[in-house]
Order: structure tokens, then sequence, then C-alpha cells
């Protein structure tokens, strides 16, 4: 049976008495098992959801250890925080090459026909350089160091907690270090988006994109220890924040990654005017659209902070 991509976060099951370290790691080991699920998948490189979903849990992960970082002991957590920084890492230049194939196919329409010409060629130099970002992610995941970083995961993951708990958080219950957290990051959410200007440089609006998803991972990870049917009405204003940062960026990293291509295509004698033309049309295309999803942010934020929205976090989650 040919294995399917599966999205969506795995499942695990977390009670609110229980203590704070068994809860990370029922939610890591969870977490642990779609990555593995899909690793096939990314060995592959035939579906890209397979890499997507992969870094999701990879990045789930990360998240789940940054905003809990006091529960397991300091050594541990130290070392799988940077090898699952150094996984991240690894599986970047593949899915930036996957979504910009899929982009540009969406972008080609939107130009004339005399500029079509030269984004099939840019397409097929893409092509050509995901395949070889796949060799290497392949190579990555071949690799002693990834083999040695799924297995010792997997033994902590599994083992007994101590009787003794190695750091003051982990025999809290999972419930209130949860409150804690969840409290904090939408505090620190607020604080930070209010003092951006929509206009200005676009690194405090990526820091800000970051911090919505992480508060949003955390609300994943916990929902099922408040009323969950409160937890998803709290959804979707900052999913529609998270929406307007996520393309923004976006549209960031492929103004970006336009010049960086022309610049590679141009020295590997494969930049004809017509495909220079072309990239030139589309930089424009992306300029326009960064502008009108800044005027998007406002609104968005506004509706996080809301007094009906700041009400419903503070009733869930302040401790």
């Amino acid at each position: 049976v040919k294995r399917k991509p599966i999205k969506g976060a795995p499942q695990y099951a977390i009670s609110p008495e229980m203590r704070a370290d068994e809860a990370l790691k029922a939610i890591c080991e969870a977490l642990l098992g779609a990555i593995t699920y899909h690793e096939p998948g990314v060995r592959l490189g035939e579906d890209d959801e397979f890499l997507h979903q992969f870094r999701v849990s990879t990045r789930r992960t990360r998240s789940a250890l940054s905003s809990l970082k006091t529960v397991f002991e300091r050594d541990t957590m130290k070392h799988y925080r940077g090898e699952l920084r150094w996984l991240q890492q690894l599986t970047g230049p593949a899915r930036d090459l996957d979504v910009w194939l899929i982009e540009l196919a969406g972008y080609r329409e939107e130009l004339p026909d005399a500029a079509r010409a030269g984004l099939d060629n840019l397409a097929v130099f893409l092509t050509s350089e995901r395949a070889d970002a796949y060799k290497a992610l392949r190579r990555g995941v071949e690799s002693r160091r990834y083999t040695r970083l799924v297995e010792g995961w997997s033994d902590f993951l599994t083992s007994k907690v101590p009787a003794k708990p190695p750091h003051k958080h982990a025999d809290m219950t999972v419930k209130k270090i949860a409150q804690r957290r969840l409290w904090r990051a939408y505090g620190e959410l607020i604080r930070d988006g209010a003092a951006i200007d929509p206009d200005g440089p676009v690194e405090p609006l990526h820091a800000l994109r970051i911090r919505g998803k992480k508060l949003r991972y955390l609300m994943g990870f916990f929902a099922q220890l408040f009323e969950e049917r409160k937890i998803a009405l709290m959804q979707p204003p900052l999913k529609e924040l998270q929406d307007v940062l996520g393309t923004l960026n976006d549209l960031f990293v492929q103004q970006q990654g336009l010049r960086a291509s022309a610049v590679r295509m141009n020295k590997a004698g494969k930049a004809d005017v017509d495909t220079l033309l072309a990239i030139g049309r589309l930089s424009q295309v992306l300029s326009i659209r960064e502008a009108q999803t800044r005027l998007r942010f406002v609104d968005a934020f506004e509706a996080l902070c809301s007094p009906h929205a700041a009400a419903a976090y503070k009733l869930l989650f302040k401790p």
C-alpha cells in the first residue's frame, strides 16, 4: 500500500493533573512518530507534502521544547534542541524550492504571454536546483547523525520520568504550566505587535510571525486540557494574523530568492534577456502584493487584541 502524507497534528492523550515532564514526553513522542512516518517520502522526494509534514513536526517539537525548556534536564534539552535545529536547517533548501516551484506555476498566469517563456526557463533552472537539494537532504537523513538523533530521542522519550524531578517545573501539573506559558505567549505577541510599524522593516513582522506560531502550537498542544470548544472559537483571529504574516514572509523570501536566482543563472550562463525581463516583471507583482498584504495586518492584529479576544485568553489561561 502506497504511503500517503498525514496532515494535521498527531494524536496523544494528556490529562490536567499529569506531571509536566510526562505530558511533554507524550507530545514529543507523537511528533517523533510523525517525523519518522514521513521520512521515507522525504527520501523519495516525489511528493512535496511529505517534506512539508516532516518539517512541521520538527518545528512543532522545537516549539514545544522552547516553550517548556524548564521541564527536562538542562543538558538533555540543550543537546536535542541543537540537533533538531540542525534537522530543520537541513530540510530548508529543498522545502524552499518546493514552495517556489508551486508558487511559480500560479504567478505564471499573472504575467503576459511574452514573459511566460522566461519564467519557464526559471522553472527549469529551479527544478535542477531542487534535485540537488533533495540529494543533499537524502544524505542528511541517511547519515549517522540523523540516526543517532532519532534513536536517542526515542529512547529518552520512552523512558520513565525520574521519581525525583531534575528541574523544579518537571513535577508541576501540565495544566498549570500550560496556563503560564499560554498567557505569557499571548501577552508577548500583543506587546510586540503593538510596537510594529506596518510600513516599516520586515524583520519585526517576521519575529511576530514566529511568536504567533508558538502561541498557536501551544494552543494545539494543550487544547484537550481546556474547553476545546472555546479554544476552537479563539483560533480564527490568530489564524488570520498568521496567514497575513506568513504571506508577508513568503513574499519577502520570494523577492530575495528571485534576485539570488537571477545572479546564479547569470553566473551559469543561463539567464537570457527574456528570463531576466520575466524576473523583473514578477518582482513588481510581488512588491505590489506585499503592499496589499501589509494593509491587512492592522485589521488582523486588532482582531486578536480586541477586548473580546483578550477576555477569552484571560478567562482560560491567566493563572
